[in-house]
C-alpha cells in the first residue's frame, strides 16, 4: 500500500495497520503530522547524523547502556529534533519478528532452517460487545477502527455482527433515542463485537461512547487474558532453537523449554533467566547482534517501499550482506 502523503503519522499508522499491530513502531520525538524530507533507518540513535526534516528510525533499544548513557543521549536527540525539525522513531521487534525478517533471515541462511514458528503467542486482547440501532453500526465500526481496535494479527477492520431484538422501558427521566417514557419498547438492534489490544482499549471505547447515539450504552469487556492463540506472535522456534530478539527472562526461558527448545538465544538474559535455564538445563547462548540488525534493517529498507510513494527511493543492503548497517529514504 503506497501512501503519497508521507507525513510520519501516516507512515507510523500504516506500518502498524499492515503488519498487525503487534511491533511497537512507536514516535520518540518530533510532530506526527510533520512531512519528512528524508528517512533513515538506523541501528541506534545519533544526534550528529541527522538534518532538517529527517524522521530517523532505529531498532528496538538494546540493553544496557549506549554511550554517553540513555538519558543524555535522548536529550540531544531532543534537541537535535528540534533545532531541525527533525523526528526520531523506534521500530520495536518490527525489523526481527514479522514473517520473513531478521529471525527468519539468519535461521535460513546460517542454519539452513525454513518454517520456524513463533516462540511466544501473539499479546492477548480484550473483546467488547456493544447493542446500538441498525443506522449506528457502520459509524461505530469506524470510529473504533480509527482509534485502533478490530486488529488481530496481519489483519485490521476485524468485527463481528449479529441481528435480534431489544427491549426496555424508558424511565421518567430518561430522553430516549426511540419510545416514550413508562412504555415498554422492542427494537430491532445489532450486537456488534471486536477485539482490542489493551494498551488501546481506553481510547477504542471513548470512540465508541461518542459515536454510539443512545444516552445510555450497554457495552461489556471481556478482559485479555494469557489464553493458548494461533498466530503471530514473537521470537522464533525450530525444533530444540529458540530465537528471541530481547531480554530472555525465567519465564521466557521455562516456556521455550516446554516447548522442545533446548538452546536459546537472546540479546541477553538476567540472573533468574540463567537460573532457570540451568534447572532445566537449557542452554543460553547470545544473539549475533551484528547480523541480525543488518538483517532487519534490509528486511525494512525493502518493505517500506511498499508504504512510500513510487518517487521515494529506498536504498540499503541486500538480506545476508555485509553492508553497512545504515540506509536512507530520500525524497525529492
Amino acid at each position: 500500500m503506497q501512501h503519497d502523503d508521507c507525513s510520519i503519522g501516516v507512515l507510523i499508522a500504516s506500518v502498524e495497520r499492515d503488519f498487525g499491530g503487534l511491533w511497537g513502531f512507536e514516535l520518540r520525538l518530533g510532530a506526527p503530522d510533520a512531512s519528512m524530507r528524508r528517512l533513515s533507518l538506523a541501528a541506534r540513535p545519533d544526534p550528529d547524523a541527522l538534518a532538517a526534516g529527517d524522521l530517523l528510525c532505529t531498532l528496538a533499544d538494546l540493553p544496557g547502556t549506549l554511550p554517553p548513557g540513555p538519558a543524555r543521549l535522548r536529550a540531544r536527540m531532543a534537541a537535535a529534533c528540534s533545532a531541525l525539525g527533525a523526528a526520531w522513531a523506534t521500530l520495536g521487534s518490527l525489523g526481527f519478528d514479522p514473517p520473513g525478517a531478521a529471525l527468519d533471515g539468519w535461521l535460513r541462511r546460517r542454519m539452513g532452517i525454513a518454517g520456524a514458528v513463533p516462540l511466544l503467542p501473539p499479546p492477548p486482547r480484550a473483546t467488547v460487545s456493544v447493542y446500538l440501532p441498525a443506522e449506528a453500526l457502520a459509524p461505530v465500526r469506524e470510529a473504533v477502527w480509527s482509534a485502533g481496535a478490530g486488529v488481530i494479527g496481519a489483519y485490521d477492520r476485524c468485527s463481528f455482527a449479529h441481528e435480534g431484538t431489544g427491549t426496555y422501558r424508558p424511565l421518567a427521566s430518561a430522553d430516549p433515542y426511540r419510545g416514550s417514557a413508562g412504555r415498554d419498547e422492542q427494537a430491532g438492534e445489532w450486537r456488534l463485537e471486536f477485539q482490542c489490544s489493551p494498551g488501546r482499549l481506553d481510547g477504542a471505547l471513548r470512540a465508541m461512547l461518542a459515536a454510539h447515539p443512545y444516552e445510555e450504552v450497554a457495552y461489556a469487556v471481556a478482559p485479555a487474558g494469557d489464553w493458548p492463540a494461533k498466530g503471530r506472535g514473537h521470537g522464533r522456534l525450530a525444533g530444540e532453537l529458540a530465537l528471541y530478539a530481547g531480554d530472555a527472562h525465567a519465564g521466557l526461558v521455562e516456556r521455550a523449554f516446554s516447548r522442545g527448545a533446548r538452546r536459546l538465544l537472546s540479546i541477553s538474559a538476567d540472573a533468574a533467566a540463567r537460573a532457570a535455564a540451568l534447572d532445566c538445563g537449557l542452554t543460553l547462548e547470545p544473539l549475533p547482534m551484528d547480523e541480525m540488525e543488518r538483517e532487519a534493517l534490509a528486511f525494512l529498507a525493502q518493505r517500506l517501499r511498499s508504504h512510500l510513494s513510487e518517487n521515494v527511493i529506498v536504498t540499503g543492503p541486500s538480506p545476508g550482506s555485509e553492508g553497512a548497517d545504515v540506509q536512507s529514504t530520500r525524497l525529492p
